[in-house]
């Protein structure tokens, strides 16, 4: 990783909030310095000082913004993320709208900013052809606006791997999903038809329901408003509401709760979910700090199986102004030199990227003509790990099993990739194996916390219901020693407070 002063990092912060909004702290400076040393490369800058004076000299203009936010933003998400939320938007807040609609416009307009790939505005459509059964008689509209292309192309693709179904009710995957080689799954044209996507910058471009008769009734922005410093995240809670009909209602995170003003908004519990409402006809009764300490205590619901027809939908945005992205992003970074001395960095912040691609070219070219051999120990065994992640990210399972297999053998003590393995294991369907070699990753290494989330769920799906519980209560007993933001070791960008929601569903709903 390339080093850059720490007074540097600290002025890219502040250029950063000024341009963009985005919130760096101290504890996200390594991040930053990752995302910087890819834009040094992309941007075509000989060294990282280059592009730091070019980034602080405020040139960066609207067209660069595109490969800021490729290196910048975050990718996190997965279908029906927050199960409680989506209980509480069927049970009560679209089942409301739908009976008040179906007997006059039949309409229903929903906008999700900060989309990344698209699992969250689905998971609406999803929702809505389940409940609406004559749903071809609606206009429904949901807009879905990143301010990342390669998201917003890859959210239109609708291909998805194993990840982004991590505590997803089967029946999502059964219903809507094709198969489309192992592990990639794709989702049915009809959905990804109810979903238009656009680029949007939520800190300078125009809104949508600007006027009147062209009003949201819902937007859902959780885990985006994190991201950007208070005032901005302020800033833009103003604008939401002026974009939402009266009554309409914003969603967030239970985490973006606490340090976000939503003064202007009617806060409304539900059962592991607090959502806003903008009504004028009702002044806002509870204080949000009242409620923020519930969330701890509430139990999370299962997501019901709902039943309905299938059936045909559209959806027409009227009144705003797509900036429409390209048609195809063929490749998401440039060229690299791989004859560098630390090719590993660079694969990393391809892989970081999606781009696993080339993630595999240049480590099979470091690894396999001798390039590795300026590699220290510990970084040769890293960079066949990430390799093999790589291959199976592409469903190469057999390329990504030989290679875990070379870096197990190089390393016998490497519990994360005994995990990765099982992970290859049980996409091939080699459950005994699988369960074998997490057993090794965690006797490596017994505090692995997504390792006994995985052991407890390959149990689960055996019956084996004791043995499965103590995976899971293992792992919620290890979660307190992690930030609730923080991304766990070898889990893919899932956190700690993520993978605390989704083992305690499990957990509550199996009631073993």
């Amino acid at each position: 990783m390339i080093t850059i002063p720490e007074e540097t990092l600290c002025q890219l912060s502040e250029y950063l909030a000024a341009h963009a909004g985005w919130n760096y702290p101290r504890e996200r400076w390594r991040d930053l310095a990752r995302g910087v040393a890819g834009i040094t490369r992309e941007a075509g800058f000989e060294d990282v000082d280059s592009c730091v004076r070019w980034l602080l000299s405020g040139s960066a203009s609207n067209e660069n913004i595109d490969i800021l936010a490729r290196h910048l933003t975050v990718g996190e998400t997965y279908f029906v993320r927050e199960h409680a939320a989506f209980q509480a938007l069927e049970d009560q807040v679209l089942r409301n709208i739908i009976k008040s609609r179906s007997e006059s416009t039949r309409s229903l307009r929903i906008w999700t900013p900060g989309c990344c790939t698209g699992e969250e505005p689905y998971s609406l459509a999803i929702l809505l052809d389940r409940m609406i059964p004559d749903i071809e008689t609606w206009q429904i509209t949901i807009l879905a606006t990143d301010i990342n292309r390669v998201f917003l192309q890859k959210a239109r693709d609708g291909v998805y791997g194993e990840w982004s179904f991590r505590g997803t009710p089967r029946w999502i995957k059964d219903k809507y999903f094709t198969n489309v080689g192992k592990s990639r799954w794709e989702l049915d044209q009809r959905i990804r038809d109810m979903v238009r996507f656009s680029f949007l910058n939520l800190k300078t471009d125009v809104y949508p329901g600007v006027n009147e008769s062209e009003r949201i009734d819902l937007i859902s922005c959780r885990n985006v408003l994190m991201y950007f410093v208070p005032e901005h995240a302020d800033r833009i809670v103003e604008r939401y509401y002026q974009s939402l009909s009266d009554p309409g209602w914003l969603i967030v995170s239970a985490s973006e709760t606490s340090h976000i003003s939503y003064r202007q908004f009617e806060v409304v519990n539900f059962p592991g979910a607090v959502f806003f409402r903008k009504d004028t006809a009702n002044k806002p009764t509870r204080n949000l700090l009242d409620i923020v300490s519930e969330f701890a205590s509430l139990d999370d619901e299962n997501f019901p199986a709902f039943e309905s027809e299938e059936t045909e939908a559209a959806c027409l945005f009227e009144g705003f102004e797509f900036q429409d992205i390209e048609p195809a992003i063929e490749n998401e970074t440039q060229s690299l030199n791989t004859d560098c001395d630390n090719p590993y960095d660079i694969a990393l912040e391809f892989y970081q990227q999606g781009s696993y691609l080339e993630t595999a070219s240049l480590l099979e070219k470091t690894l396999s003509n001798g390039a590795g051999a300026n590699l220290g120990s510990d970084q040769r065994d890293r960079s066949m790990t990430l390799l093999a992640r790589a291959y199976a990210n592409q469903g190469k399972l057999t390329e990504a099993l030989n290679w875990c297999r070379t870096a197990i053998s190089s390393d016998k003590l490497n519990a994360a990739a005994y995990y990765l393995l099982a992970s290859i294991l049980q996409e091939q369907g080699e459950i005994d194996e699988a369960i074998t070699s997490l057993n090794k990753a965690l006797y490596l290494d017994s505090e692995f916390v997504i390792a006994h989330f995985a052991l407890g769920n390959i149990l689960l799906m055996l019956g084996r219901s004791a043995e499965s519980r103590r995976g899971f209560e293992t792992a919620i007993k290890l979660l307190p020693n992690y930030r609730q933001d923080e991304v766990l070791p070898e889990s893919e960008g899932i956190t700690a407070g993520q993978l605390a929601e989704i083992a305690a569903s499990i957990v509550s709903r199996e009631a073993f």
